[in-house]
Formats: structure tokens, C-alpha cells, sequence
């Protein structure tokens, strides 16, 4: 009963940061490509932390969107280095086993430090640069 609970409180919570981020990139200067292909990266690092029942592989995606991005913009490229190395620590647990626990330890460190320094550079490049004008609005 308590891991079905769990689950549940799991799946709310995963409801709750995904409006929370729609909600989020609904803001005009999400209207850029960038923009946008940085919403969609912390977007799916985000979710293996808040949906129950992930495991490190659910971080692929993730590292391919934050190696896309770092090609776009340059502040992209050590949170994309810390998923790359956190998911090779993941698999290399694999065949060291008595390192198990310090491993993913590791693992969880690097891969929440991109997430805050990829959460920080899309919050410094909003702030930063000028708001996109509507071009739906101007064509009407």
C-alpha cells in the first residue's frame, strides 16, 4: 500500500512541475528556437526527478537535447558534460560493483548540478535578452 501511494504522489507531483514549466514557457520569450529547445532540455532532465519509478537510463534524452543545445548556445556545455559523465558513472556501476553506493552517489550529484546550472543559464539568458515581438500580432 505505502509504494502505491507512493506512485501516486509521484504522478501528482510530475502533474504539478509539468504545468508548472508549460506554464512557464507560455511567457513570450519562449517564443524563440532557442528558447524553446531550452525549455523542452529542462524539461525532460526535470522529469526523472519527480516521476516515480525512473532509472538513469530515462536521462538519455536529456543528454541528447543538452548536447543539441550546447552546439546552440556555449553555457550549455558543462551541464551537458555533467549529464554525459553522470550517465557514464551509472553504467559503469555495472561492472564495479564494490564501489555501488559512491557510485551513484556521484551519479546524483553531477546530474543535479546541470539541472541547477541549466535551470540558472535559461533564467540569466531570459533576463537578458529583449522580448520577441508577436509576429501573429503584427500580421493581423
Amino acid at each position: 500500500l505505502n509504494v502505491h501511494m507512493g506512485t501516486i504522489i509521484g504522478i501528482i507531483l510530475t502533474l504539478i512541475v509539468m504545468v508548472a514549466i508549460a506554464v512557464w514557457g507560455a511567457q513570450p520569450a519562449f517564443r524563440g528556437a532557442t528558447n524553446t529547445l531550452m525549455l523542452a532540455t529542462l524539461s525532460v532532465l526535470i522529469i526523472p526527478y519527480v516521476m516515480p519509478k525512473m532509472h538513469e537510463r530515462y536521462f538519455f534524452p536529456a543528454e541528447i537535447f543538452l548536447c543539441i543545445l550546447s552546439c546552440v548556445d556555449l553555457a550549455f556545455v558543462l551541464p551537458a558534460a555533467l549529464v554525459l559523465s553522470s550517465s557514464l558513472i551509472c553504467y559503469s556501476n555495472y561492472f564495479l560493483y564494490h564501489v555501488r553506493y559512491s557510485v551513484l552517489a556521484a551519479s546524483l550529484l553531477a546530474n543535479t548540478m546541470a539541472l541547477w546550472l541549466a535551470f540558472r543559464h535559461a533564467r540569466l539568458r531570459l533576463a537578458t535578452e529583449p522580448e520577441q515581438p508577436n509576429i501573429h500580432a503584427q500580421a493581423a
